[in-house]
């Protein structure tokens, strides 16, 4: 994209770039393309034996598997894949087992936003 002081010109490269980062689809994933902005992304997951906390300034981490969500009707369902993730931890709790979380992913990191009470 090229600018002026009064004048931006939008070309046909920069609308593909806009479409292949709101629809992307990691390479090897078991699961759709996701909807994301940039290189973030939020991410319905499973986790899989839970993740210690954040001491200090040093995250805690743990291991979720990737949950997608299917058309039932005006419902959703929970679909589980094969596919894991390493992820981090905010909290200065520990996320538990069997949980249902949302990561964010940053980049190549994904991080725990969101863990299900109880």
């Amino acid at each position: 994209m090229q600018s002026g002081k009064d004048l931006v010109v939008w070309q046909r490269a920069d609308s593909d770039e806009v479409i292949r980062r709101v629809l992307v689809e990691p390479s090897g994933s078991t699961r759709p393309a996701m909807r994301s902005y940039g290189d973030a992304e939020v991410v319905l997951a499973f986790t899989v034996g839970g993740a210690t906390a954040r001491s200090g300034t040093t995250l805690g981490n743990g291991t979720a598997s990737i949950r997608w969500l299917s058309d039932s009707g005006a419902n959703r369902v929970i679909q589980t894949t094969t596919e894991t993730v390493e992820y981090f931890n905010l909290a200065t709790d520990t996320v538990g087992t069997n949980k249902h979380i949302l990561l964010c992913r940053v980049g190549a990191d994904y991080i725990c936003i969101w863990e299900e009470c109880l």
